[in-house]
């Protein structure tokens, strides 16, 4: 009983841990995600404003050349951002099959402590049971003894008093 209530204990602990961990990796991805927007929005207006350049050049043949430019540079910003976003959700993806594995390791010794309990209850309960069932086997044989016992010296009486009513009439 101490043992599984310091196993308990000891779980207890290790969960009060683990919340607390996956508490800080919340916090930690807000954050992550918090400046990741912010990033995104700078990159945003980075865009707007090369798109702008874009539609300015284009509008003079002076400045085809710089047009182009704004172009390779939206492409390429276009490009990285379509790659950084994969990242994110091939990390965010990761980040959930490695929760799903602690999750599954956590459960698996849980799982085994609660098996190796049910064991020793049963155990315990047929051990019970197989010393109430001798103990009633034992009372039983034992009535069995009394009984035929007084049986026995009920048969003898009847018959010691059955010779005695035969010799007096024997004797008449």
């Amino acid at each position: 009983a101490n043992r599984l209530s310091h196993e308990r204990e000891r779980s207890e602990s290790s969960r009060a841990n683990e919340n607390e961990a996956q508490r800080a990796n919340r916090l930690l991805y807000k954050r992550e995600r918090s400046e990741s927007s912010r990033a995104n929005e700078t990159e945003a207006q980075r865009v707007n404003r090369l798109s702008h350049k874009r539609e300015r050049s284009e509008s003079s043949r002076a400045n085809e050349n710089e047009a182009q430019r704004a172009n390779r540079l939206l492409y390429r910003l276009l490009y990285k951002r379509e790659r950084s976003e994969t990242s994110r959700a091939n990390q965010t993806e990761a980040q959930r099959a490695n929760r799903l594995s602690h999750k599954r390791e956590r459960l698996e010794p849980s799982l085994a402590y609660e098996n190796k309990a049910q064991r020793a209850s049963r155990l315990l309960y047929k051990r019970e049971r197989s010393e109430s069932s001798r103990a009633n086997e034992t009372e039983a044989q034992r009535a069995n003894r009394l009984l035929y016992k007084r049986e026995r010296s009920e048969s003898s009486r009847a018959n010691e008093n059955e010779a005695q009513r035969a010799n007096r009439l024997l004797y008449k």
